[in-house]
C-alpha cells in the first residue's frame, strides 16, 4: 500500500477537499507511484480556466495517460475494457461499472457413462469485483454497477455479496443490472431502497433483483 491508511483516511472523511490531494500527489511521486503524477496533472486542470485551449490540453494528456499506464493503474483490470468502465477523479476511481454477458449455467451436455452434466461456469464477475475493490485506487468508490443477462444473475449475487464484505465505507450507490442487448442500460435502474451500512446511506438499486435480499447481504 503506497499510502498510509491515516491519510486514506483523512481522504474518505472529506473526499471533496481538494487541497489534501496535493500531499498524497506529493507522497505518491516520492516513492515513484504514477497515480501522484496522474493527481497533480488532474490539479493543474482543475485551476485551469474551463473551457481555455490549456484546460483542453490538460483533458486529453489526462486521458493519454490514463491509456498508457493503465496496467499499473488498475492492475488486473487493465484488460478488461469490453466489460468495464471507471469514471476517475484526482487519482483516484469514484464510479465503476463491471458487467458480464456469460451464462452462469451452460447447456447440459453428456458426460461419462451416459450422465447428463450441467457445470457452472467460473465468475468472471466476481474475479472483477475482486480485484476492484483491492486496488488502492478505489479506496475512494461512491458508485458501483454489476450487470450480467437476465439468466446470469448468480454471478451478480455472488459479486454483491463481495461488495457487503469489502467495499470502502465511500461507497454510497450499488445498482445491480440486467444487460440489454449485452451492453448497460442506459435508463435508471426501476427498483431502489436506501439502507443505512457502516454509519452511512447505502443506495440500492436493481432492475429485477430483489432488493429485500440484497439488502440482507449488508446486515
Amino acid at each position: 500500500m503506497a499510502l498510509s491508511r491515516r491519510l486514506i483516511e483523512l481522504l474518505r472523511e472529506d473526499p471533496d477537499d481538494v487541497e489534501r490531494y496535493g500531499v498524497v500527489a506529493d507522497q505518491l511521486q516520492a516513492k515513484g507511484d504514477l497515480r501522484g503524477e496522474l493527481i497533480s496533472l488532474e490539479l493543474a486542470r482543475l485551476n485551469a480556466n474551463e473551457g481555455s485551449p490549456k484546460w483542453r490540453a490538460l483533458g486529453r494528456e489526462i486521458d493519454t495517460f490514463r491509456h498508457v499506464h493503465a496496467k499499473v493503474l488498475l492492475g488486473g483490470l487493465w484488460t478488461a475494457t469490453t466489460t468495464s468502465a471507471f469514471e476517475w477523479r484526482l487519482g483516484f476511481i469514484r464510479k465503476a461499472c463491471l458487467w458480464t454477458s456469460a451464462v452462469a449455467v451452460p447447456p447440459v451436455t453428456t458426460g461419462r457413462a451416459g450422465r447428463r452434466v450441467a457445470k457452472r461456469r467460473a465468475n468472471r464477475l466476481l474475479k472483477q469485483t475482486d480485484e476492484l475493490l483491492r486496488l488502492e485506487s478505489s479506496a475512494l468508490l461512491e458508485s458501483l454497477s454489476l450487470a450480467s443477462s437476465y439468466n446470469s444473475q448468480l454471478f451478480v449475487w455472488d459479486a454483491a455479496a463481495r461488495v457487503a464484505e469489502g467495499a470502502p465505507a465511500t461507497l454510497h450507490v450499488l445498482a445491480l443490472r440486467d444487460l440489454y442487448g449485452r451492453a448497460m442500460p442506459e435508463w435508471e435502474p426501476l427498483l431502489q431502497r436506501e439502507i443505512v451500512w457502516r454509519r452511512q446511506v447505502l443506495t440500492l438499486q436493481s432492475d429485477t433483483l430483489s432488493l429485500e435480499s440484497l439488502a440482507e447481504l449488508f446486515q
